[in-house]
């Protein structure tokens, strides 16, 4: 629902949550090698709107991040996403992969789900500078890759 990047959603803050304009603010990334928080890919921020699905998704991790806290059981009390040591470690491909064959469909990895992000978007009719605004890709070159895969 956001377009963003693996490390993107790894290094998603609480702060970078709007509640009041239902929006993300993207403005950095986890890097895996040096074990980092950096600026994102293109070096640049963006804001994402919290559609409906995502919204609700949103209020429970927060209740649930609130209630970790009161118990002092929160081990990332920054953070809007928990950190697993499989995903700090660079192993969630390997495991998205795994699920996958587990439950009998295509094997894919987070980048497919960019690109079906883009793609989807393209489809329903949203132009691609929004897309690209959205999504954080600056290559027009790059998006029209995504918009030959939309058809």
């Amino acid at each position: 629902y956001t377009g963003c990047r693996n490390g993107e959603l790894y290094a998603l803050k609480w702060s970078d949550i709007d509640f009041q304009e239902r929006m993300i603010i993207v403005q950095r990334s986890y890097n895996k090698k040096f074990k980092e928080e950096k600026s994102t890919k293109t070096g640049d921020w963006r804001r994402v709107s919290i559609c409906e699905p995502l919204w609700d998704l949103v209020v429970h991790l927060k209740k649930s991040h609130d209630h970790d806290l009161q118990r002092g059981a929160c081990n990332n009390p920054g953070y809007v996403l928990p950190r697993p040591g499989l995903w700090s470690n660079g192993e969630q491909a390997r495991k998205l992969r795994q699920f996958c064959e587990e439950i009998g469909i295509t094997p894919i990895c987070f980048h497919t789900l960019r690109a079906c992000f883009a793609t989807e978007l393209l489809k329903r009719g949203v132009d691609v500078p929004s897309v690209m605004r959205v999504g954080g890709w600056k290559s027009l070159k790059t998006m029209m890759h995504y918009v030959r895969l939309s058809g």
